[in-house]
């Protein structure tokens, strides 16, 4: 039996398995939508090509004319398979998830940043963008240690994360910098955000021997900008015009 036999059997196998009434019903569409769904990425095509070859050579010396034997035979390759396949799955996602994520506060990081609002800007839909800058953060590092700054830039990423909504993108933007995505939200759902974060800080930072001192910048999509270096650079002027107001 040449190598092309080999391949029409299987498929017949495969076949025959997958019009078993239990193992074809799924609400996620058919066996041949799930396969290239579960089978999209290279690491897994390389398994699903092994395991089908393998699979090819064990029908042609184990000849199996009945459907329920075949689905026997088959199923501990499926088992393997699918198992591969989802650790692999599972692996990438917490890869892309640890990818995006700021080692030290455990908020986005600035590659995260711009994906939310790309995919914001590409919706069209409306959104405020919040900037929060730490000040005096390099006397708390010559006075304190950086290590008590370090647990002051944590502090305030803690208070952001307790002021936002679950559907809000935290962020930090620059070393002693954080940005904040609001969806769906307008200039008095961003005020309110900066009031209720106000409170939060004060609980984060009781522990802290230096006060901490943060300044807040907004702008909104559609009114201040639309792409996401116009918003960015809106707000971060809006912010240093209320440091230098604050400091006069």
């Amino acid at each position: 039996m040449d190598a092309g036999e080999m391949a029409a059997k299987v498929e017949r196998s495969v076949g025959d398995v997958a019009e078993v009434p239990w193992f074809r019903h799924s609400d996620t569409g058919s066996l041949e939508a799930r396969l290239n769904q579960l089978l999209e990425r290279p690491l897994s095509r390389r398994l699903a090509s092994v395991l089908l070859v393998g699979a090819a050579f064990a029908t042609a010396l184990v000849p199996i004319n009945d459907v329920a034997t075949r689905f026997a035979f088959y199923g501990p390759l499926a088992i393997l398979a699918g198992i591969f396949i989802e650790t692999h799955f599972s692996a990438q996602a917490r890869l892309r998830e640890v990818a995006g994520i700021d080692p030290l506060t455990q908020v986005a990081n600035v590659g995260r940043l711009y994906d939310e609002l790309f995919e914001l800007e590409s919706k069209k839909t409306p959104f405020a963008l919040l900037i929060f800058d730490m000040d005096d953060l390099k006397t708390i590092n010559d006075t304190y240690g950086h290590s008590t700054g370090s647990e002051a830039i944590v502090a305030v990423a803690r208070a952001l994360r307790s002021a936002v909504r679950a559907t809000d993108c935290v962020a930090r933007y620059g070393g002693d910098e954080f940005a904040v995505v609001l969806r769906d939200s307008d200039r008095f759902g961003a005020l309110k955000i900066i009031q209720r974060f106000g409170g939060a800080l004060v609980e984060e930072s009781r522990n802290l021997e230096p006060s901490l001192s943060v300044s807040a910048g907004m702008a909104l999509y559609g009114i201040d900008g639309t792409t996401p270096e116009e918003l960015l650079n809106a707000a971060d002027a809006a912010m240093y015009s209320r440091k230098r107001n604050s400091r006069s």
